[in-house]
């Protein structure tokens, strides 16, 4: 499966910092990791259903484009399931449930994406709260 549920994540804290509430909210342990194909440093969970990744991305100061502003991507894939849409299915879901786990605390600017490709659901804290 190539497709993937991705969030967008922007804060001011540093990558770290965010792993570690991130482990905390979703129950996971991430493991640090190089990967060379999206970015030197990549924080990952794998299991059997599910592997998600995260990472800091370079933001291009240029750039207008509002999405430029977000430097912490979080990829989901689902995976090992029989059939293709009962994949989809599970990555949809895990994508939300990443996602709405992280709008509860109100800390984080948020954008959740189909395949980079798709905007399927956008979250700014209220003024003062981020």
């Amino acid at each position: 499966m190539s497709e993937l549920i991705n969030i967008l994540v922007k804060t001011g804290q540093p990558l770290e910092k965010f792993i570690g509430d991130l482990e905390q909210l979703l129950h996971l342990s991430f493991q640090r990791d190089s990967d060379p194909i999206y970015h030197d440093i990549t924080y990952r969970f794998t299991d059997e259903q599910a592997r998600i990744w995260v990472y800091e991305r370079e933001i291009d100061e240029e750039d207008d484009s509002p999405y430029e502003k977000y430097p912490y991507v979080i990829n989901i894939e689902a995976r090992r399931f029989k059939e293709p849409e009962e994949e989809l299915a599970r990555q949809r879901a895990l994508g939300y449930r990443v996602f709405e786990t992280l709008k509860k605390t109100g800390k984080y600017r948020l954008l959740l994406f189909w395949d980079m490709q798709k905007l399927l659901e956008k979250f700014e804290p209220p003024v003062g709260e981020e």
